[in-house]
């Protein structure tokens, strides 16, 4: 598959220059090995940065644009996407075009196809002839809404001769152009498009175009569409169809999921056709917010105007990489963790799950008991959705390491989501809290002595998949099981500060730690508390990913400023009102809690303020009172604590970003990785 593409964002603008663009992917079945090249020239690159107003105005996250154009200014493209040169030359009538290692001629008669490729020791060279003519289907589309601006021809049966290396190659193409405006990629209300495309060339000698536009958001079908050339070469056009999806495949490169098998259904002449692919991996890397398409070869099979047919097709899924809310995109990626999880601590415990953890029996196990003890009241938790931000870093540090993170997802997501949950049904018992992720505290709904043995199990039970891991070995598995160890022993330490402070919190205290470095001792609390366990996580994907001291020290330092940042930016969240805040507003006043925000709200008080504030939080049965805590978030408020409290979590965290992105190539993991980054620093609950 070879696509080029060329664009001009203003062609009456004598300053305005056309970029170019293409991918290729040469897929061999019988050695299942695909050739990718993603490719842009610097107009078709300065084009983007200098006019990003299209993008700006569309339906996409806003922010997310920002930092896409940000890292682009600063890297270029991400890897693997190359900029280059212009083509050497290209000419449209005919159509010839020179982009080495690609080379394209049109001649009377037939295309000849050249690529010079270092993967292949000799040249592949194609002669592309087309058996009957050009089919231009601009008239029939007419009547197809989402087509407007846009022209269209094909040619579906080409006969394909040449060379592949030192192979003789023969068999059959396909050959479409399409030109026009922006209308064909957003709605009239500037909401990005996508498209399903089907190029199917059917043993019975017919062929069929199949189109669906959909909304890329909702994902949608807004209009659908076929043209079947049929064996008399007769043209027919098919004004409703539909694509099913059947099977979905998420990328382990981008974490994009398509839906890599389909059924298309011909509504009105009864035809179903099912697609199913060579292989789900063949994913192209695309330039921009699209980040990626999937477009492969595969077969086709089904009834077809009453007929069984059989034959070879090419997909192309188009808008599924595009992210409209960053929160929607860590919730998708979300859903795939916990199915990753259950498959080593299941919602339902069974005798072989428990012989995986304890060994044989010596008398017998009773499953059902761990249900009710084990899995009921962890999978409750978790299944209250939290962020998952935590296993979605890790995921994404380590594909930024260049690392395939999918051999260590049932590792990273079991070690960080279980000993979180654990760590959140002990605070809770040790806070007295009331909610967690809006709903009664695990403690409280099945008892402490149940949530406490719930809790300390799980946060062992991860270590079985360390000790097993098949691709870690020996000093890696011990590397990172000292990890653990500290990381647990450093957030006991932070919890055991926070309970002190908590304990001894009163009016004369909190004078007399105002004349102290406290600032310091609780942003110290928690990087052992929060930010330790982040720390390890960071330091694992590298021990994993083979790295240096070095990029161990730059991974840890980053994730450890991340994760204090995250705290004092939860500790802001404590005073939202917004209903998605799933805990109770000022809960940390209630608490007696000496956290970052509060304490800084304390330094910025004066006079009788100050008094009142510290008389309210000092004293177990004011700070109870739901007017008092009225009155305190009120003082929070007006203090600019808040304000200030963001300020210090975003200067913290953005020189090891920038420190840590000079470290990594430029990927599309490691641009996810940033917008997560400061996705967390901007998050605000309204």
């Amino acid at each position: 598959m070879f696509s080029f593409f060329s664009t001009n964002p203003d062609p009456s603008d004598p300053t305005s220059l056309t970029g170019y663009s293409c991918i290729f992917s040469l897929y061999n079945q019988t050695k299942n090995q695909t050739i990718r090249k993603s490719r842009v020239d610097h107009h078709f690159f300065q084009n983007f940065i200098r006019h990003p107003e299209e993008l700006l105005k569309s339906n996409l996250d806003k922010r997310l644009i920002e930092l896409l154009l940000e890292e682009y200014t600063i890297s270029g493209p991400p890897e693997p996407i190359e900029l280059s040169d212009a083509p050497t030359h290209c000419n449209t009538n005919p159509f010839s075009f020179k982009w080495d290692p690609f080379e394209i001629r049109q001649y009377p008669d037939c295309f000849s196809i050249l690529f010079d490729l270092k993967e292949y020791l000799s040249k592949i060279e194609f002669t592309l002839r087309p058996s009957d003519n050009v089919e231009i289907l601009s008239d029939t589309l007419d009547s197809v809404p989402t087509f407007r601006g846009m022209q269209y021809l094909f040619n579906p049966n080409l006969t394909i001769s040449g060379h592949l290396g030192h192979d003789k190659i023969k068999g059959e193409a396909w050959f479409d152009h399409q030109w026009g405006d922006l209308s064909w990629f957003s709605n009239d209300d500037h909401s990005v498009m996508g498209w399903d495309w089907f190029g199917i060339n059917f043993d019975n000698g017919s062929q069929l175009l199949v189109v669906a536009h959909r909304k890329a958001d909702s994902r949608e079908q807004v209009a659908g569409y076929a043209v079947l050339k049929a064996k008399n070469k007769k043209i027919q056009f098919i004004p409703d169809i539909k694509i099913i999806p059947l099977r979905f495949w998420r990328s382990t490169v981008t974490s994009i999921e398509y839906p890599v098998e389909l059924m298309i259904e011909l509504t009105e002449s009864s035809s179903l056709l099912r697609f199913i692919p060579y292989t789900d991996h063949q994913e192209i890397q695309f330039f921009g917010p699209l980040r990626a398409i999937w477009q492969g070869a595969g077969t086709i099979s089904g009834q077809l105007m009453d007929e069984t047919v059989f034959g070879h097709a090419r997909c192309e899924l188009n808008g599924y990489g595009f992210i409209f809310d960053f929160r929607q995109f860590i919730d998708s990626l979300g859903q795939k963790i916990d199915t990753v999880i259950e498959g080593f601590f299941p919602r339902k415990m069974t005798e072989e799950v428990i012989r995986n953890y304890a060994g044989s029996p010596h008398w017998k196990y009773e499953p059902h008991a761990y249900d009710t003890m084990l899995a009921e009241p962890v999978w409750n938790l978790i299944s209250r959705n939290g962020k998952r931000w935590r296993s979605v870093f890790a995921r994404l540090l380590l594909s930024s390491l260049g690392t395939n993170p999918e051999p260590f997802e049932e590792l990273l997501y079991s070690i960080t989501e279980l000993n979180h949950t654990g760590s959140l049904i002990i605070d809770d018992i040790e806070d007295n809290s009331l909610i967690r992720r809006g709903k009664e505290c695990i403690h409280l709904l099945y008892g402490s002595d149940l949530a406490i043995n719930a809790a300390n199990t799980i946060y062992f039970l991860p270590n079985l998949l360390l000790y097993r891991h098949p691709e870690l070995n020996s000093e890696q598995k011990l590397e990172i099981n000292e990890l653990i160890t500290k990381g647990f022993i450093q957030g006991h330490l932070g919890q055991g500060l926070d309970l002190y402070w908590s304990r001894h919190i009163c009016p004369e205290n909190l004078h007399l730690w105002l004349q102290d470095s406290t600032d310091e001792k609780i942003l110290q609390m928690y990087a052992l508390k929060t930010a330790a366990g982040i720390r390890g996580l960071a330091e694992t994907a590298s021990i994993i990913a083979k790295k240096d001291a070095e990029i161990r020290d730059v991974c840890g330092d980053y994730a450890m400023a991340l994760g204090v940042a995250f705290q004092i930016l939860d500790d802001v969240h404590n005073f939202s009102a917004s209903d998605n805040w799933k805990k109770i507003p000022g809960e940390d006043i209630a608490e007696g809690k000496l956290t970052f925000v509060i304490f800084q709200t304390i330094k910025m008080l004066n006079g009788n303020e100050r008094k009142f504030f510290t008389n309210i939080l000092g004293s177990p049965d004011l700070r109870k009172d739901k007017e008092m805590i009225s009155k305190c978030i009120a003082l929070v408020t007006k203090s600019g604590a808040l304000e200030y409290s963001r300020s210090v979590a975003r200067k913290m965290i953005e020189p090891k970003w920038d420190l840590l992105s000079t470290r990594l190539p430029f990927t599309d993991q490691r641009l996810l990785l940033k917008i997560l980054t400061f996705w967390l620093l901007e998050m605000e609950y309204k």
